[in-house]
């Protein structure tokens, strides 16, 4: 499917054996609930109908071609062959169009139905070595949240779920959507699909990156520098690279590129505030470098963005609020009365 969501509800599939992860189906059935994910919080569009079909079920499971998401969880038994009907299915709603997503060691079930041949894709770090030996066709990303390949989505540990959920809903409803639903289930708005998961080796020699990842996002307008970085940190600037690189599995530059392109969505969505502003507000410094690395980031440019995403009325964000960060309004950003 496209970036957004025209016409009718789109239908996400959500596809369940008797051994599927309760948590991941919990995320799945809140974030895209046929009501919407939270009371008083409406999607902007038709949003989202949810269909929960039993893989035990072959009446049931043909009806998946017809979905727009499927999502397959993780098990208890994440290597255990899956049956015939339901690896058909999936592969029959990969033929149609449909987005495939699999959470977790919902991802061994895509792979069982050669769905991820050829494709990059991430799996739980403790399932990682077993799942590129049985599946070298597979290109694995090891400790990724999670891994986009074209129509196909898998994530990484049970909460890596909430991390593509949003992201999902993010590309269908836009950005400031997405962070409403976050903050109401309080979760990290944005945890980009290149974090690294906590695996072992970071829980056993904790950093003091995640603050640091906070203070940064506080100060998106503002030159964000390895020098200046490292001493808001009190350590060496290569031992700042090196930290970031392990705990957040990319450079410095990427992330702040990174997030300075998704403040600018929210912006884009819940402003009237020409690109000038919006490139000062965010640390791009000037509306062409914008232009530049929103098109180079997003695939299409940021005025196109606003058409699609932007609410019809032109007001700004309501819901649960606008998008305040780590702590209050958006540094540089007028406030409502200002714009």
């Amino acid at each position: 499917m496209g970036d957004s969501i025209d016409g009718a509800p789109h239908t996400v599939a959500l596809v369940t054996e008797p051994d599927s992860d309760p948590l991941e189906t919990a995320v799945v059935s809140q974030v895209f609930a046929t009501a919407g994910p939270v009371p008083g919080l409406t999607p902007p569009g038709p949003g989202y109908r949810l269909r929960i079909v039993d893989a035990t079920d072959e009446g049931t499971l043909r009806t998946v071609g017809g979905a727009g998401t499927v999502v397959v969880p993780g098990s208890s038994e994440p290597f255990r062959p899956r049956p015939p009907a339901l690896l058909q299915a999936l592969r029959n709603a990969a033929a149609s169009g449909a987005r495939v997503v699999g959470l977790c060691a919902g991802a061994v079930v895509l792979a069982q139905a050669g769905l991820l041949d050829g494709r990059t894709a991430t799996t739980h770090w403790v399932h990682a070595e077993e799942f590129s030996a049985r599946f070298p066709a597979v290109r694995m990303r090891a400790g990724r949240l999670f891994v986009a390949d074209g129509a196909f989505f898998t994530s990484g540990g049970g909460l890596a779920a909430v991390d593509l959920a949003l992201h999902l809903t993010a590309r269908d409803l836009g950005r400031a959507y997405a962070n409403d639903v976050a903050r109401y289930l309080v979760a990290a708005p944005n945890r980009a699909g290149g974090q690294a998961q906590f695996a072992k080796d970071s829980l056993r020699a904790p950093t003091a990156t995640p603050r640091l990842l906070e203070w940064m996002r506080e100060h998106l307008d503002e030159p964000l520098s390895l020098e200046r970085l490292a001493r808001v940190e009190h350590v060496s600037q290569r031992t700042l690279v090196r930290w970031f690189r392990r705990e957040v599995g990319t450079s410095v530059a990427a992330w702040v590129t990174h997030e300075r392109i998704e403040r600018s969505k929210v912006l884009l969505e819940t402003t009237r505030l020409p690109l000038s502003q919006i490139a000062a507000a965010t640390g791009f410094g000037t509306a062409e470098t914008l232009r530049r690395n929103f098109r180079a980031h997003v695939g299409v440019t940021a005025s196109a963005y606003r058409t699609t995403f932007a609410h019809r009325d032109g007001t700004t964000s309501g819901g649960l609020g606008g998008d305040r960060g780590a702590g209050g309004r958006m540094r540089g950003v007028p406030g409502p009365s200002s714009i």
